[in-house]
């Protein structure tokens, strides 16, 4: 009763961790979506997190935030290549941005600065996840992000899954979801993106009320001309395929009219880790040494655009991105998420 009769913004955040219902690879509850009927809720990750209170004080402080991405150079497709983008995930939880991935961070700015190695093995197009609550929780946080990646030339921040907070979009009302679409658009301005990594779970892409029916949709109408917009997929449980998806294809394309603006959905890829100590992750191929990762890319028909959205939770580190590059061919080229759009546009024709 209180998730629907209240005038709180919709969808309305939950802050915490919801993990008491796991289920392949994840937890029933923890995205809050369906945790009431109206499915008008969704969370911000900040399980383990403090002093929020005194970092969000800051903002008042510290003046608007000058956030500005690095240039991505325009690329002409070329059907004999590979395109992939190398996507970190995990930046929707806050804890993991204080932690983990600023950790991983520090590392990759180390990499980036070494002498005596190639600049396609040391400082390669690497694309990040970071919630935009961060603008109001941490701006200082935030601020070094961005700064960091200045100082690399080769780094890229989107919105992790679903856009402003982790949610399953395609449980809301229409109302929601198009206040919600609005409110990505928002925050892909204000990070100066235009990309997101996108949850559902698995039976919410298809049908006449599925996501790719009526979510994605309402980007077009909602964010007014412009690039085309991306959207990095992950089925829920990550598993089972996205069924709407043919195996031979790498993207779908949402263009309702040639006036509006474009959405290009990449077909999901999951790296979930390095660590095959079990009979389960054995056979399961998110879980991956570096090595059979690159097998695996190195593998793929000439023209394939696609990318990699890797996790920690099986072992990964951002050594395993390195070691992972070093295994890949010639022929694959590392692209930034706007440079992958943008050739998968190409390769469309649209």
């Amino acid at each position: 009763r209180v998730g629907g009769e209240n005038e709180w913004p919709k969808p309305i955040p939950v802050y915490g961790y919801d993990d008491t219902d796991p289920v392949l690879g994840g937890d029933m509850f923890e995205a809050e979506t369906n945790c009431v009927e109206e499915g008008n809720m969704g969370q911000v990750a900040t399980k383990g997190v403090n002093n929020l209170a005194y970092w969000g004080g800051k903002v008042e402080e510290d003046g608007d935030l000058q956030l500005q991405q690095n240039d991505e150079k325009d690329l002409v497709y070329d059907p004999n290549k590979t395109y992939v983008a190398l996507v970190v995930g995990d930046g929707d939880n806050i804890n993991m941005l204080k932690g983990r991935n600023y950790v991983w961070w520090q590392a990759r700015r180390r990499r980036c600065a070494e002498k005596g190695v190639a600049d396609d093995l040391r400082c390669f197009p690497l694309v990040w996840t970071i919630s935009s609550q961060l603008v109001e929780l941490h701006p200082r946080l935030l601020q070094y992000y961005y700064e960091g990646a200045k100082e690399t030339g080769k780094d890229y921040f989107i919105l992790p899954p679903s856009g402003s907070l982790y949610s399953y979009p395609s449980m809301m009302s229409d109302s929601v979801q198009e206040e919600y679409a609005r409110t990505i658009v928002s925050d892909f301005a204000a990070l100066d993106t235009r990309c997101s990594v996108h949850w559902e779970w698995f039976y919410s892409w298809g049908g006449e009320k599925g996501a790719l029916a009526t979510y994605f949709p309402r980007f077009s109408a909602v964010a007014g001309p412009g690039d085309a917009l991306g959207f990095f997929l992950t089925n829920v449980p990550y598993p089972i395929p996205i069924e709407q998806f043919d195996s031979s294809e790498d993207f779908k394309i949402i263009a309702p009219s040639p006036d509006s603006r474009a959405l290009v959905l990449f077909k999901p890829h999951v790296w979930r880790g390095t660590d095959t100590s079990n009979a389960e992750r054995v056979l399961d191929p998110a879980y991956s040494s570096p090595a059979r990762m690159a097998d695996k890319i190195n593998g793929l028909p000439p023209g394939s655009v696609t990318h990699i959205y890797l996790t920690s939770d099986g072992g990964a580190t951002i050594d395993s991105v390195y070691n992972l590059v070093v295994e890949l061919g010639e022929e694959v080229m590392i692209v930034s998420a706007g440079q992958l759009v943008d050739i998968a546009l190409q390769k469309a024709g649209v």
